[in-house]
């Protein structure tokens, strides 16, 4: 009998230390993995933390929590079904809000009060309305020994938040799907400095209201089943500091983070701006890739010389040597003319002029009036003093670089050279 006593009081202290040590347990609050836009959207959240649900009263609503932080804020977000959504008190800072579907959030910022709320005790409630009121506890309630001492004196703060209803609010013969509330509570609103490893004291709260009436003129002790108002532990007597779940900060600020909170300060004319340079740039990119693929498949003179007088001595039904020459008189080296606007002078659709291209001398449109103006450079290089740059830009070459380009890989040699030889042979009466 004495063993088995002996036994029990072991066991009894063993409890006696260890159910402190459970209750002191704090549940993690992780630094927010990306940027959080508060819009009442929970596509960024993963809601984790669920509502007990104790069967008396049996609740009808389901719902979900989560919580986050950075350096800013405290997040909060809730996901809530319920079949009826309804709203019996409007306006902003107005205390009887808990008598609409909503939530509340009670906050004990310095992890220390006990019975009642003191002065670092906050309570936010926002109803389905998107309304909210901020009580803050109250030094003369609380030495007036008023069961939840607080007041609605912090009004002032500004906490952005917003709710996204699925279903209709007041209507009674239709099925709701429920709500969603997010809301960003800043460090500052509340006097905390956010560190990891900061502890504080939370409860989370849904109001279910499932009627339509003015609640307010009800008498206190009247209860009806279409009133259920619920914490995390499934209790419906809120206010309470020592029933409130213990909290700490974890995580810290990373680079991705700071990278995604940067780029989301950035104001829109930066993007509308970094939109159009992109823009640019891509476009830019093109224009030089089918410049140098135009470069690579550009033919020596030879080869197209040779082409063009076996079309003249073999000329067929569709594609004639006069076809030529009317391709000529079309395109002038001093004025521009794109493969569109030849095809129309010549009274062909495009892809006709292609084939025709094709049929007379294996080149495209585009490689022919580069041809011709290519030759009329070189006439201008014989005949006047102008430099390399200054043909160019006379025969439709906007870049003198890729003028010199095209020109060598067509005649050979650069237009300078083609100059310098082309005299000295003309001096000594040989051809070039």
């Amino acid at each position: 009998m004495i063993v088995k006593l002996r036994q029990f009081l072991l066991f009894f202290n063993i409890l006696c230390i260890w159910l402190p040590i459970k209750g002191q347990q704090c549940s993690k609050i992780h630094f927010a993995t990306t940027h959080v836009q508060v819009d009442g959207n929970l596509e960024e959240w993963t809601p984790d933390i669920r509502f007990a649900d104790r069967g008396e009263p049996k609740y009808r609503n389901r719902a979900l929590a989560g919580l986050c932080w950075d350096k800013e804020n405290l997040y909060i977000a809730f996901e809530v079904r319920d079949a009826r959504l309804c709203v019996n008190e409007r306006g902003m800072d107005n205390p009887k809000l808990y008598f609409s579907d909503g939530v509340e959030m009670y906050i004990d910022t310095k992890h220390d009060s006990k019975g009642r709320l003191d002065l670092n005790d906050y309570q936010f409630l926002i109803s389905i309305g998107n309304d909210m009121t901020v009580f803050k506890g109250d030094r003369a309630m609380q030495m007036n020994g008023d069961r939840v001492p607080k007041d609605y004196e912090a009004s002032n703060l500004i906490l952005p938040h917003d709710v996204i209803c699925s279903g209709t609010i007041n209507e009674a013969g239709d099925v709701d799907k429920g709500y969603t509330i997010e809301i960003a509570i800043p460090w500052n609103s509340i006097g905390l400095v956010p560190l990891e490893g900061t502890k504080l004291k939370l409860d989370l709260c849904i109001n279910d209201v499932d009627t339509i009436s003015q609640i307010r003129f009800w008498p206190d002790s009247l209860h009806p089943s279409s009133l259920n108002y619920y914490n995390l532990d499934g209790e419906g007597d809120f206010g309470f500091p020592q029933k409130w779940r213990s909290f700490e900060l974890e995580g810290s600020e990373g680079f991705s983070f700071s990278l995604s909170r940067f780029l989301h300060t950035l104001p829109m004319g930066f993007w509308i701006g970094m939109t159009l340079l992109v823009a640019g740039l891509l476009f830019f990119v093109y224009y030089q890739y089918t410049k140098i693929l135009f470069y690579r498949n550009f033919p020596a003179k030879k080869s197209i010389t040779e082409s063009i007088k076996a079309v003249e001595a073999n000329a067929t039904e569709m594609v004639d040597a006069t076809f030529l020459a009317t391709v000529r008189n079309h395109v002038h080296a001093d004025k521009e003319i794109s493969v569109a606007e030849l095809a129309k002078s010549m009274n062909r659709s495009v892809r006709q002029l292609q084939r025709d291209f094709k049929d007379a001398t294996t080149l495209t449109p585009h490689q022919l009036i580069t041809t011709i103006k290519l030759e009329e450079a070189a006439i201008l290089l014989m005949e006047s003093e102008l430099t390399a740059a200054e043909v160019a830009l006379r025969c439709g070459f906007s870049e003198p670089s890729y003028f010199g380009s095209v020109f060598k890989k067509y005649f050979g040699v650069s237009p300078l050279e083609y100059r310098r030889l082309k005299r000295r042979q003309d001096a000594s009466g040989a051809a070039i």
